[in-house]
């Protein structure tokens, strides 16, 4: 991203939640630690399940995700460089007083 946004997707299949065709917790907890670890170290995180993506409309919600994704960012963008040029501005101005 332009305005240096860490962001990760990650796809998850069952292997990230079960062993076998049973439900893990131990597997789970890993996980989510792991979320935690990025999120804390500034990434964001966007998790997609392997099931989610081969389903029928996964194009479309794909779309939309990256959409919302792209939008959320360019503002983040914007208002930086509002801040940025007000900032530059109040000095200025303070300057030639």
């Amino acid at each position: 991203m332009s305005n240096g946004a860490r962001i990760v997707l990650e796809v998850d299949g069952k292997q990230h939640y079960a062993e076998g065709d049973k439900a893990s917790p131990k597997f789970y907890s890993e996980m989510v630690a792991e979320d935690r670890r990025l999120r804390l170290k500034g990434y964001e995180m966007y998790r997609f399940g392997g099931h989610e993506l081969g389903s029928e409309g996964a194009a479309d919600m794909l779309r939309e995700f990256f959409n919302q994704l792209l939008a959320r960012h360019q503002r983040r963008q914007l208002r930086a460089t509002t801040e940025l040029v007000c900032r530059a501005g109040a000095q200025s101005s303070r300057a030639s007083a």
